[in-house]
């Protein structure tokens, strides 16, 4: 059995997507790897797992990355994260590396990637790295942050970390017999669907907001025409309640919908650890863990892993059929609020054909109404379209996890 707090000897040429495993026990001493290790040395993890590939941490690897993904381990039964190191010769290199909690301590699995996603990554890090170095509030790094993502054309960086580790995992042609890989892509789908929808739901935010100045128009109106007394004036304080029905019914779906984006990129991450798990069952490399009972511990833990993560994944998957229904249930809301604004359009016209005189400027907010409508029927039809499919791949993924 490799010795307590061993000290890894560096591969000569660490293979393109090999993925490397190591248990730690409670205490973080090491009981089993299926790489040599050397010497009762303490160490910690960051530097245990890159003496493996005999590199050194980058010059914008930030600490709180380090920090972070323990700190989950606090609250969650597994984190995952990337190292940013150089090589001797100062390129780039990058590691996914991912950590679960079992009865016996710490399942540890990491490798070497690749994916070009990762440059966008590392803009990331620079900035935490030098949010660290200025020493700013977490107020300030938030507010740099949104607009280095906004600049780099990435909306969420929890959904590009999946996006390389789901298309890291599919280089490994095993892989794709598995049925985490199967699942993983199922979900992949499910997130751009939900990425989808969180779009639209920008889109109706946006058109919400344009929208709440129309009662003030319509109002104008009717003080003009009829002084503020006639059916006009009617029209706009129903508009008026529409509206804000409209902002309530639109804050409503950006809630669900960030809570639905949440809940499957967590899914994500626990079939992506199972993967990990099987992979190495599958693979054989057991067997240079050391001792037979170090090989033995190994096979436990790893079936562990995988059954614990299918049962977290099953969990989640209720979460996410349960946002995804609150999402349509919130769309049927909008459809009526849709409907009310052709009636609104219609009301105009009527009160535009009886007021002959100087009515024109209903015309204009008419023409508003009309594209309002028809922008947010788009919306509400495609955010249908994309909830349905989600709906049915998140329920075949859980039937097919609970067979």
């Amino acid at each position: 059995m490799p010795a307590p707090n061993a000290l890894f000897h560096p591969e000569p040429a660490p293979r393109a997507g090999r993925l490397h495993l190591c248990l730690l026990d409670h205490e973080n001493r090491i009981c089993g790897s299926n790489y040599a290790a050397a010497t009762d040395h303490p160490i910690s993890i960051p530097k245990m797992i890159r003496t493996v590939y005999d590199v050194t941490p980058h010059e914008d690897m930030p600490d709180s990355v380090y920090s972070r993904m323990e700190g989950r381990l606090n609250t969650s039964a597994g984190s995952a994260g990337y190292y940013l190191c150089r090589t001797k010769t100062g390129e780039v290199f990058w590691i996914a590396v991912s950590i679960y909690k079992t009865t016996g301590g710490r399942v540890i699995c990491h490798m070497p990637v690749t994916s070009p996603l990762l440059k966008k990554f590392g803009a990331f890090y620079a900035h935490l790295k030098q949010a660290e170095v200025d020493d700013i509030d977490e107020h300030e790094s938030v507010q740099r942050l949104l607009t280095l993502m906004l600049n780099e054309g990435v909306a969420d960086y929890r959904s590009l970390a999946t996006t390389i580790m789901i298309d890291e995992i599919g280089k490994r042609d095993a892989g794709h017999n598995r049925p985490q890989y199967k699942d993983l892509r199922a979900l992949q789908s499910v997130l751009a669907a939900m990425r989808s929808i969180d779009d639209c739901g920008k889109q109706i935010d946006a058109m919400s907001d344009k929208s709440r100045l129309i009662p003030y128009q319509l109002k104008l109106q009717a003080a003009r025409l009829e002084g503020g007394r006639g059916p006009l004036s009617v029209v706009a304080d129903n508009h008026q309640e529409l509206t804000d029905k409209l902002l309530s019914i639109t804050r409503a779906l950006q809630r669900a919908s960030a809570t639905e984006l949440d809940a499957v990129i967590d899914a994500i991450a626990y079939v992506a650890q199972s993967n990990h798990a099987a992979e190495l069952l599958d693979t054989g490399t057991l067997s240079t863990c050391g001792t037979a009972q170090a090989e033995t511990l190994a096979r436990d833990a790893l079936s562990e892993v995988i059954e614990d993560c299918r049962c977290e994944m099953v969990v989640l998957l209720g979460d996410i059929n349960t946002a995804i229904e609150t999402l349509i249930a919130i769309c049927r809301r909008m459809r009526r609020a849709v409907s009310a604004i052709e009636m609104t359009s219609m009301m105009c016209k009527v009160e535009r054909a009886r007021l002959t005189r100087d009515a024109d400027g209903l015309k204009g907010i008419e023409e508003q109404l009309h594209q309002v409508q028809t922008n947010l029927a788009d919306c509400m039809a495609h955010i249908d379209d994309n909830a349905l499919c989600a709906l049915a791949l998140a329920d075949q993924i859980k039937r097919a996890s609970s067979a």
